[in-house]
């Protein structure tokens, strides 16, 4: 058929075509390649679920919180104590040197405190322990080395647009196979509808839930789908991940008529560095967290080739009926040979999700 052979020629071009050539002409993002492997840093919380590793003696006045905020040798935590009582402003807290030697602290960490005085701002408590983590949602930096991004999460919102920054289904598929590869539901945002079309939207939409993902419509200016978002995150703590300009603080701003730079979070750390620098994490109530990050150029997920597929769910379902099993790269084997490219010839698999499979295919070293 005329779609079989047009998969045929487009993976002859990608076998056939240097690297830079291939991304140049099929794939023109200004995304970088670095060298990845794949990183498990998931750990399961027992009974216990702080390290003993790590352990201080047993102290009374040690505190369990959550950090909010990391910086280099300090970090700002809400107690969970306060937390309960309906106060949010976060406490500074330095980190103590046997744990700055054997553990990373990130946002969304659950740790223990120690407060040796009265817990002001001018006399700060030390981290001196920290918990396993459920899940850790992780990207590859610009030396190839894991990025932690945030911890311990319920969901990552993969926040997009239209407009400016205009939509990329490569950088949205990054994301989602990110958070796939830890294990963390994810749903798409698309903000600014307004500037879109209805049809534009509609495919997409139907691209993505096809995929297994659910996707939601927004625009922080004219207020559509802020009830449905404010319910996607009510109860959970979320990750809220995108491009630079698609409008995540903006969202978050229009939660409630929330403004995120009023938030105690906010006013905490303005002597300190800029919080877009970092993520932050903002509670909205007691029981839900939202992962602020600074928006980015270009992501990765930390995987390497043989794990890339368990990034999209959609593309490991088909894979399990080619002929070489888990083993079929669907890159290198022959349309007959690979269900996965059959699906993409006969329109069951959409062509952005495997183009978006390939690039990253392509961008790992093992």
């Amino acid at each position: 058929s005329s779609m079989a052979s047009s998969v045929s020629s487009l993976l002859s071009t990608w076998r056939c075509s240097s690297r830079s050539m291939w991304m140049k002409r099929l794939l023109p993002l200004s995304i970088r390649s670095a060298s990845s492997q794949s990183s498990s840093l998931v750990q399961e919380v027992g009974e216990d679920k702080f390290r003993p590793a790590y352990a201080e003696k047993a102290e009374e006045n040690v505190e369990i919180a959550t950090v909010v905020y990391m910086g280099a040798q300090k970090c700002y935590v809400s107690l969970e104590r306060e937390v309960k009582e309906g106060i949010y402003r976060p406490r500074l807290s330095f980190v103590s040197t046997k744990l700055l030697k054997s553990e990373r602290l990130i946002v969304g960490d659950s740790v223990r405190v120690r407060c040796d005085k009265e817990y002001t701002r001018d006399m700060p408590g030390t981290v001196v322990q920290v918990a396993s983590r459920r899940n850790v949602f992780q990207r590859v930096d610009s030396d190839g080395k894991p990025k932690l991004l945030a911890s311990n999460l319920d969901q990552v919102i993969v926040c997009s647009s239209f407009g400016n920054p205009p939509f990329s289904s490569f950088v949205v598929d990054s994301v989602l196979s990110a958070a796939c590869l830890s294990s963390i539901p994810a749903v798409v945002v698309l903000n600014k509808v307004d500037l879109c079309e209805h049809s534009k939207f509609d495919d997409i939409k139907s691209t993505y839930e096809r995929s297994g993902f659910r996707i939601i419509g927004t625009s922080a200016k004219e207020r559509l789908g802020i009830n449905e978002l404010h319910k996607l995150l009510s109860g959970k703590t979320s990750v809220l991940y995108g491009l630079s300009g698609a409008g995540k603080s903006s969202l978050l701003n229009a939660l409630a008529d929330l403004d995120i730079s009023t938030r105690p979070v906010s006013q905490a750390l303005r002597s300190g560095r800029h919080t877009t620098s970092s993520s932050v994490l903002y509670r909205l109530d007691a029981q839900t967290c939202v992962v602020d990050t600074p928006g980015v150029r270009s992501f990765r997920p930390m995987a390497g080739k043989n794990r890339l597929v368990e990034g999209f769910p959609d593309i490991l379902a088909k894979a399990e009926r080619c002929a070489a099993g888990r083993r079929c790269s669907h890159i290198h084997e022959s349309v007959e040979d690979c269900f996965v490219m059959q699906s993409v010839a006969d329109g069951s698999l959409p062509q952005s999700r495997y183009t978006s499979y390939a690039h990253l295919y392509f961008e790992q070293t093992s």
